[in-house]
């Protein structure tokens, strides 16, 4: 009888290693290669972006068209969706120090002094460059185009002067204030 059992065992343990390798190939033979994998996306970098939402105030400021100047230092510059023509000027690579700014028409033409006037204020110069202005995504239009000579100035007080001059087309002209990044609140666009 214990030989009988011994037997037994034997056999169901050989059957069910070769009924293991008879359902192996028939698996194989039947699978079909997994569908691709997405290439990941592309990770958005620090700072701001067309498509982001600033909220400050109470007030939404929808950004749209970006041009990225990079002379070794970032200079971003963001137009708002409005009636009223407002823009935000990123002046870091991580989105820190940010300016609301709106259109100036007074500074006069040719090259940006080292000081500026602005009513009872004094602007001095901060940052003078030339780089190859680019749209910040791919598939948003610019500001600017091509080589741009850029000028940022400003006063103790906040208050700040960018000058942008491309090689072909007008200059944009743009003076405001420093955001407070503790009162504001940035919604990453899609």
């Amino acid at each position: 009888m214990i030989l009988e059992l011994a037997v037994g065992a034997a056999l169901v343990t050989a059957g069910s290693a070769v009924a293991r390798v008879l359902w192996s190939r028939r698996g194989r033979a039947r699978r079909v290669a997994p569908p691709p994998r997405p290439a990941p996306a592309k990770k958005r970098g620090a700072g701001l972006y067309p498509g982001d939402v600033l909220m400050l105030a109470g007030a939404e400021h929808a950004l749209d068209r970006a041009t990225e100047l990079d002379d070794g230092g970032l200079l971003r510059v963001l137009e708002t969706i409005g009636a009223q023509p407002r823009y935000v000027v990123q002046l870091d690579a991580l989105g820190e120090h940010l300016v609301l700014a709106e259109p100036y028409a007074e500074l006069p033409e040719g090259r940006v002094a080292d000081v500026v006037p602005l009513g009872v204020r004094a602007l001095q110069l901060v940052r003078r460059g030339e780089a190859l202005a680019q749209p910040v995504l791919d598939d948003h239009e610019p500001l600017v185009r091509g080589r741009c000579r850029f000028t940022v100035l400003a006063d103790r007080g906040g208050k700040h002067l960018v000058v942008l001059e491309p090689e072909a087309g007008p200059r944009l002209c743009l003076v405001g204030d420093v955001l407070d990044r503790r009162l504001l609140d940035v919604l990453p666009g899609g």
